[in-house]
C-alpha cells in the first residue's frame, strides 16, 4: 500500500533527496544539513557512517521518521539483499547485511504520546493469573490511595506467586515498606511487613502492630518495621512503646545494620545458594549448597538447596551432575514443583548426551571485563574472574553463551545471536527472558513465522504465570511483533487484533497505527484506515 500522502511537497522532495544521499552516497561530510536555506526546519540531518558504523538520520517529526524508515526499508528490500529491520516505535534501524550498510532513523521531536494510566487495570483483566501483574495493580491502587484494593491485589499476587520465588523476583519493591523479608512461604502466605504497611495505611493499627511484630521477630535489623510500628503505636496513643521502637531505630542507624545492608547477612544459607544462582555466581552457589547439605537441613531447606545446586551445575555445563542433582531433588520436591523440575531434568539429560556446544570466537569477549564473577582457586582463596577467564577455564558455561549473544546483538548479527539464544534455551527451557530475546531476534531477521511463534509463546507464559516479571513495555512489544508477523503472513484479521491491543495499552504508537491502517486497507475497511492515518498525521508539539 502507498504511504500516507504528506501535504508539503517540498518536505517530500527534501526527504527523497536525503534518502537517496544516505543510501547511495559514500562521500557525505561528517555532519551536514540538506538545503538549509529553504528547508531548514524540515530537512533531515544526516551524520555519515564512521568506521563502518550506521548512517545516522534525524528527521523533523515522528511522522517523517516513519515515512523515511519505510522508504529506506522498501529500497533495501527491492535489492533482494539479506537485510533486517528493527524498531522500538521511536528509532528505526535498517541493516543491509549484503552491502554491509546500516541506517538509524529517529526524530528530533518527541511524539506527544498519550499515556494510558489505566494500563495496569487492562493488564490485570487480560492476565488475571499473573502474579507480577497483580503486584503492578497493587502499585496502581497505591497511587490512587485506594488502600483496600491495593491490599486485595497484593494478597492475590501472593496467592499466585511461585512458592519458590523470593523477594528478588517481586515486582513490588517500594523502599518505604518492610517488604523485603525472606520467609519460606506457601503460595497463600503473605509477608507480614508488607501486609502491615497496608494495614497501617487503612487505619487498622492493631493488626498492623501484630504483623510488624512478626516481621521484627524474623528480621530484627530491618529498620523500616520499627519505624512503622512506632507510627502505629502513636496512632493508638502508646507513646512509651513508640519511643522504644524509635530508640531501636536510632541504634540501627548508628550501627549501619538496617535495611538492605543487613539482608545478605540475615539471609538463610539455603536462600543464599538461590541468590548466587540468580546472580550468575554458580561456583559460590555450589559452595553454599555444599555447606548447607553437611548440616542435615530440614526438608524445605533441603529442597531449595538441592534445586539451587542442580541449577548451578546445569549452567556450568556439568550436565551429568545436574541430571543427578535434579533427580535427587525430585525425590524431596513438593508436588507443585515436580513438573518444572522434570523439565529441567530432561533438559540436563539431553545435554549430557549431546555434550556442551562449542563456543564461538572467544576473542569477541576480550574487552568485556567489567563484570567480575566470584570463584575460589585451588587454595580456596576467592579470585575474581572475567567472562574471558571463565570461557578459558571450562566448556559449556551459560554465562559465556549469554555474553556472546549480547555481543552479537550489539553488532546486529542477528542470526549468530539466534544460534546462541537457541543454546541458552536448551539449558533453560522455561525462561521467558530467552523466549522474548528469540522473538526480538526473529523479528530482526524478518523470520515472521518464527517471530509469531515466539511472541505467542511469550504471551502464553505471561498468561500462565510462567514469568518472574511481566512489564508493560515488554507485553506491548510482544503484541506489536506478533501483529507485524501476522501482517507479513497476510493474516490481516489476526494482525489487527494484536495491533488494537497495542494501541489500547500504548495509544498513538506510530508504527502500529501505520501497520493497522495498511491491514484495514487489505480488509477493505477504508474508513478505519483513514481514521488511523489521520491520527498518525497529527503534528507533534514544538520542542
Amino acid at each position: 500500500m502507498p504511504l500516507p500522502q504528506i501535504k508539503n511537497n517540498l518536505l517530500i522532495l527534501s526527504s527523497g533527496l536525503a534518502l537517496h544521499l544516505c543510501a547511495w552516497q559514500t562521500t557525505l561530510a561528517a555532519e551536514s544539513t540538506l538545503a538549509p536555506r529553504f528547508f531548514q526546519n524540515d530537512a533531515p540531518v544526516i551524520k555519515a557512517s564512521v568506521n563502518g558504523g550506521p548512517v545516522d538520520i534525524t528527521t523533523s517529526s515522528p511522522a517523517e521518521t516513519l515515512r523515511m524508515a519505510n522508504m529506506l526499508r522498501a529500497s533495501v528490500m527491492r535489492t533482494k539483499h539479506k537485510s533486517s529491520f528493527k524498531t522500538d516505535g521511536k528509532t528505526f534501524t535498517i541493516v543491509d547485511d549484503t552491502a554491509k550498510k546500516s541506517w538509524v532513523v529517529k526524530s528530533r521531536q518527541e511524539v506527544p504520546r498519550q499515556k494510558n494510566v489505566e494500563a495496569p487495570l487492562i493488564l490485570a483483566e487480560m492476565f488475571p493469573k499473573n502474579a507480577s501483574i497483580q503486584y503492578g495493580l497493587a502499585n496502581y491502587y497505591e497511587g490512587k490511595k485506594n488502600w483496600t484494593k491495593a491490599h486485595d491485589a497484593y494478597v492475590q499476587a501472593c496467592k499466585l506467586r511461585d512458592p519458590e520465588d523470593n523477594f528478588f523476583k517481586h515486582s513490588d519493591a517500594s523502599k518505604d515498606r518492610g517488604d523485603k523479608n525472606d520467609k519460606d512461604k506457601t503460595d497463600s502466605d503473605i509477608d507480614p511487613g508488607t501486609d502491615a504497611y497496608y494495614q497501617l495505611m487503612m487505619g487498622h493499627y492493631a493488626t498492623a502492630i501484630k504483623e510488624l511484630s512478626k516481621a521484627i521477630d524474623e528480621h530484627p535489623n530491618w529498620s523500616i518495621n520499627y519505624r512503622n510500628r512506632a507510627l502505629a503505636y502513636r496512632k493508638i496513643n502508646k507513646p512509651e512503646l513508640a519511643q522504644a521502637d524509635e530508640k531501636k531505630l536510632a541504634e540501627l542507624a548508628r550501627s549501619k545494620q538496617s535495611g538492605v545492608r543487613s539482608f545478605a547477612r540475615s539471609m538463610p544459607e539455603n536462600r543464599q545458594a538461590s541468590l548466587y544462582v540468580m546472580t550468575g555466581q554458580y561456583e559460590m552457589a555450589l559452595e553454599c549448597a555444599d555447606a548447607v547439605s553437611k548440616k542435615t537441613p530440614a526438608k524445605d531447606q533441603a529442597q531449595v538447596v538441592s534445586l539451587a545446586s542442580a541449577q548451578a551445575e546445569l549452567k556450568l555445563g556439568r550436565y551429568q551432575d545436574a541430571e543427578r542433582d535434579f533427580q535427587a531433588c525430585l525425590k524431596i520436591a513438593d508436588a507443585s514443583h515436580r513438573e518444572a523440575i522434570k523439565v529441567l531434568a530432561a533438559s540436563a539429560a539431553s545435554l549430557a548426551k549431546e555434550g556442551p556446544a562449542p563456543y564461538d570466537d572467544l576473542t569477541l569477549l576480550k574487552d568485556r571485563g567489567s563484570r567480575r564473577y566470584i570463584h575460589r582457586d585451588k587454595a580456596k582463596k576467592i579470585v575474581p574472574m572475567t567472562i574471558s577467564d571463565i570461557a578459558a577455564d571450562h566448556k559449556g558455561d551459560y554465562r559465556v553463551y549469554e555474553a556472546l549473544a549480547e555481543v552479537y546483538k550489539e553488532q546486529s548479527k542477528w542470526k549468530e545471536r539466534c544460534k546462541q539464544l537457541n543454546i541458552l534455551a536448551k539449558i533453560e527451557p522455561k525462561s521467558s527472558a530467552i523466549v522474548f530475546a528469540q522473538m526480538e531476534a526473529a523479528q530482526a531477521i524478518a523470520d515472521w513465522p518464527l517471530a509469531e511463534k515466539y511472541a505467542s509463546r511469550y504471551l502464553d507464559m505471561v498468561a500462565n504465570n510462567e514469568t518472574s516479571r511481566a512489564r508493560l513495555n515488554e507485553i506491548v512489544y510482544a503484541y506489536m511483533i506478533r501483529g507485524m508477523a501476522r501482517q507479513a503472513q497476510k493474516n490481516y484479521t489476526g494482525a489487527v487484533a494484536d495491533q488494537s491491543i497495542v494501541l489500547k495499552l500504548d495509544p498513538g504508537a506510530p508504527q502500529t497505527l501505520q501497520d493497522r491502517a495498511e491491514c484495514y486497507d487489505r480488509l477493505n475497511k477504508p474508513d478505519l484506515a483513514k481514521q488511523d492515518r489521520s491520527m498518525l498525521a497529527k503534528p507533534a508539539a514544538a520542542d
